[in-house]
C-alpha cells in the first residue's frame, strides 16, 4: 500500500471541495485519512463528511487528502461537485514508489455568472464548519442550517429530553461561517406537531418558542405569530412539509398563514408522502403566489446538501448576498431542482425570437450561463407574447413542459448530447389573459445515485389578474374548515381567547376563499394536475 496525495482542482488549477469516492477492481472502497471507512447513517448520528447512497460510500474533501492505495492495480477514483460540474471518473494505476495523484474537475456551466447562487433552505444537525465544507461539495453559495427542537434519549438518565440544536451558533443575517464561496447561515425551524412547520429564515433574532403544542402541551401560540415576528424581524418564512397530512389533518395553520399573507415560499423536500404540485397549483389557481424553494432536510449521513436546492437570482457583486437572496426568494426570482438548470424568458412582438423549431443542440452550444439571461419579473407587460425556456442538464430528464393554471398546454422533448441533456422552446403566451403559467422539467430516476425523479420548476408568472378558480378554493376552503374544527373541539387551551384568535383566523381565511356560486357559467372547472 502506498501513501499518496491526491488533490482535486478546479478549471482555475485551485484545490476545490468535492464528494470523493476510491474503489478497486474488486469494488473494494478506499478512504481517506480524514474520514471513516464505516460511520452511521440514521438520522442525527454524527452528520457530516460522509455519505452513503444507494449502498454507495462517498466523502468529502476541501481539494485535498491523505489515502492508503495499493500499487500496479487500477483504482477508479471519482468526483462530483453539483449540477454545474461534469462529474470526474477516471482510472489510474500507481507505479512503484508514486506519492501524488492530480486530477481537475471542471463547471460546464456557471449559473453565478448571470447572478444565481444555488442554496439549500434546510439542512440540520451539521456544526456551520461541517455545513460550509459539505456546501462547497455540492457547489452551492448558501446553507441554511436550521435549529431546533430534537428528542434526544439519554441512556444514563434513562429518559428523552426536547432539547435547541444549534442555537448557540444562530447567526441570521450574519453568516455563521463562509468557506470555498459558500456561505453558512444558522436560523431556526419552528414546529407544531400538527398546525405546521415553518423555516423562518433571515431574522435578525431567533423568533421563539421553537415549538409548541403536543399531548400534554397548549396550542396557545400560533404559526402566523411566527410569521408575523419573523417579518418584523426582516426575515423570510417557508412552509415546510406543506399540505403533507398529519393526523388527518392536511394544511393545518401553517395553509391559513398563506392565505393571510404570512408566507412567502413553499418547500419541495426530497422525502414526501404526499405529492405537493397539485395542492401547490390549487393555491396559485386560488391567487396565492407563493413560490417553490428547495429543502433537502439533511439530517442524516444518507442525505446529500442541494438536493433539491433553490437557485435565486441577485445583483451581481452585491455586497450581502444573503438579504439579496431572501429579497429575490420574496420576489419570485428563483427556480428549484434536483438538477437541471432553467431559463424563463419572455419577448416581446418586436423582438426577434427563436424559432420554435430550433435544436436543443444548437441552443445549448452557446455557454448554458448566459443562454436566455434576461429573467421576466413577477409583472407581465400587455405587449409580451412568447415565452421562450430552456433546460439543461448532466443528468436525464424526458421533457420541458409548460404550465398555465395547472394544466399542461404544451411541451418539448429532452434531447442528449456528448453527456447533456437538454430542451429549448419558444411558446406563444397563453391567450387567456387571466392566472399563471411556469414552466417545469420531469423526468423518471435521472440520478441513479440519489434515486429521486428528476425535477425542476420555475416559480409562477402572473398573467393580467389572478384566476381565483372556484373549484381551487373551495378545496382550500375544506382545509381550513378541516383546521377550524379541530382547534374548536380538539385544541388546548390554557386561555380561551387563545382559542378565539385562531377560529378568528380560520374565520378571515375562509372570506378570502369565497363558496363559489351554484350554476356559475363563469367556473374555470381547472383540475390542476400533477
Amino acid at each position: 500500500m502506498l501513501s499518496i496525495h491526491v488533490r482535486i482542482n478546479d478549471q482555475h488549477g485551485k484545490p476545490t471541495p468535492v464528494r470523493v469516492r476510491f474503489t478497486g477492481p474488486d469494488g473494494v472502497a478506499y478512504t481517506p485519512a480524514h474520514r471513516a471507512a464505516e460511520f452511521p447513517t440514521g438520522r442525527g448520528e454524527v452528520i457530516g463528511g460522509h455519505l452513503r447512497l444507494a449502498g454507495e460510500v462517498w466523502h468529502t474533501m476541501e481539494g485535498t487528502c491523505e489515502i492508503r492505495l495499493p500499487a500496479s492495480v487500477p483504482i477508479r477514483v471519482q468526483a462530483t461537485k453539483g449540477p454545474e460540474y461534469q462529474p470526474l471518473d477516471q482510472t489510474v494505476t500507481l507505479g512503484t514508489g508514486q506519492m501524488a495523484l492530480r486530477f481537475t474537475i471542471s463547471r460546464w456551466a456557471d449559473e453565478s455568472a448571470s447572478g444565481w447562487i444555488s442554496g439549500d433552505n434546510r439542512v440540520h444537525g451539521l456544526s456551520p464548519h461541517d455545513a460550509a465544507l459539505d456546501g462547497a461539495a455540492e457547489g452551492l453559495g448558501i446553507v441554511q442550517l436550521l435549529a431546533r427542537v430534537e428528542e434526544v434519549h439519554s441512556i444514563a438518565a434513562g429518559r428523552t429530553f426536547s432539547v435547541p440544536v444549534n442555537m448557540g451558533a444562530f447567526s441570521g443575517q450574519q453568516p455563521a461561517r463562509e468557506t470555498h464561496g459558500t456561505c453558512v447561515a444558522v436560523n431556526t425551524l419552528n414546529q407544531h406537531p400538527l398546525l405546521g412547520t415553518v423555516g423562518l429564515l433571515h431574522a435578525h433574532r431567533p423568533v421563539y418558542p421553537l415549538s409548541f403544542g403536543g399531548s400534554d402541551a397548549s396550542d396557545d401560540w400560533s404559526i402566523s405569530a411566527w410569521c408575523d415576528q419573523c417579518h418584523r424581524k426582516r426575515g423570510l418564512t417557508v412552509w415546510v412539509n406543506a399540505f403533507e397530512a398529519v393526523a388527518g389533518i392536511r394544511g393545518g395553520e401553517a395553509l391559513i398563514a398563506c392565505i393571510l399573507g404570512k408566507m412567502d415560499a413553499l418547500e419541495v423536500g426530497a422525502a414526501r408522502k404526499t405529492p405537493l404540485l397539485p395542492w401547490c397549483y390549487r393555491l396559485w389557481n386560488a391567487g396565492y403566489f407563493l413560490p417553490l424553494i428547495g429543502g433537502s432536510g439533511h439530517e442524516a449521513n444518507s442525505v446529500p446538501l442541494g438536493s433539491p436546492r433553490t437557485y435565486a437570482r441577485i445583483p451581481t457583486g452585491e455586497a450581502d448576498p444573503l438579504t439579496s437572496w431572501a429579497e429575490a426568494i420574496r420576489s419570485r426570482q428563483v427556480y428549484v431542482t434536483n438538477g437541471p438548470l432553467l431559463r424563463l424568458q419572455q419577448t416581446p412582438v418586436q423582438a426577434t425570437a427563436q424559432p420554435a423549431s430550433l435544436s436543443a443542440s444548437s441552443a445549448m452550444s452557446q455557454n448554458a450561463s448566459s443562454s436566455m439571461s434576461q429573467e421576466v419579473s413577477p409583472a407581465v407587460s400587455q405587449d409580451v407574447s412568447q415565452i421562450e425556456a430552456s433546460a439543461a442538464s448532466i443528468v436525464p430528464f424526458e421533457r420541458l413542459e409548460l404550465v398555465h393554471n395547472g394544466i399542461v398546454i404544451a411541451s418539448v422533448e429532452a434531447s442528449a448530447q456528448d453527456g447533456r441533456w437538454t430542451a429549448v422552446a419558444c411558446w406563444p403566451v397563453p391567450r387567456e389573459s387571466v392566472g399563471w403559467y411556469a414552466v417545469r422539467c420531469l423526468g423518471g430516476i435521472g440520478h441513479p445515485l440519489h434515486q429521486q425523479p428528476t425535477f425542476a420548476h420555475s416559480a409562477p408568472v402572473l398573467l393580467d389578474k389572478p384566476l381565483h378558480d372556484p373549484i381551487s378554493c373551495e378545496a382550500l376552503r375544506k382545509l381550513v374548515q378541516q383546521t377550524r374544527d379541530w382547534l374548536a373541539t380538539h385544541g388546548q387551551f390554557a386561555e380561551s381567547r387563545r382559542r378565539q384568535e385562531h377560529l378568528d383566523r380560520c374565520d378571515e381565511a375562509l372570506a378570502r376563499l369565497p363558496t363559489p356560486p351554484q350554476n356559475d357559467e363563469n367556473s374555470s372547472g381547472v383540475t390542476p394536475r400533477s
